[in-house]
């Protein structure tokens, strides 16, 4: 399949693939079979995996028997690259899930690490209020012992 055919399926012009392929970082030529110099199914997928899924579902409007040069130089059908392309588009999501999942994994990690090492700081924390009260703990200490102040004296 070249350029131009792939461009009709997702019915976007080829500079518009160019454009794509460049901004993402992928060389056409790495696309390509070496003999024929045109792209292989793999580029082909990766070329359409670009795209939204509009392009293809659009390209499907008119003669769903419509043939076309395949990816091996054998005659297909526009469902049939239709369904390549969307089966690229699968392939493209269920690696971004993967990714997502290990992330949230990770993330999930650091949390409960997280959560383990405040629990460590509120206990120590605790702790040292308990050292520094003597041993009394909150308002019970401090009805048992009055706090003396100054200044009732000094209005005298």
């Amino acid at each position: 399949m070249t350029i131009t055919g792939i461009a009709k399926q997702l019915n976007v012009s080829t500079m518009t693939i160019y454009r794509r392929c460049k901004k993402n970082g992928i060389a056409l030529d790495d696309l390509r079979d070496t003999e024929t110099g045109e792209l292989t199914a793999a580029g082909a997928s990766v070329i359409a995996s670009l795209f939204d899924a509009t392009g293809p579902q659009t390209a499907l409007t008119g003669d769903a028997t419509r043939t076309s040069q395949g990816y091996d130089g054998v005659a297909q059908t526009a469902s049939q690259a239709a369904c390549d392309v969307l089966q690229a588009r699968l392939d493209g999501a269920n690696a971004v899930i993967e990714q997502l999942t290990s992330e949230r994994d990770d993330l999930r990690r650091q949390v409960a690490a997280l959560t383990a090492a405040l629990e460590r700081e509120q206990t120590d924390r605790q702790a040292e209020r308990r050292l520094l009260t003597a041993g009394v703990d909150g308002e019970a200490g401090e009805a048992a012992q009055p706090r003396r102040r100054w200044w009732p004296w000094a209005r005298r």
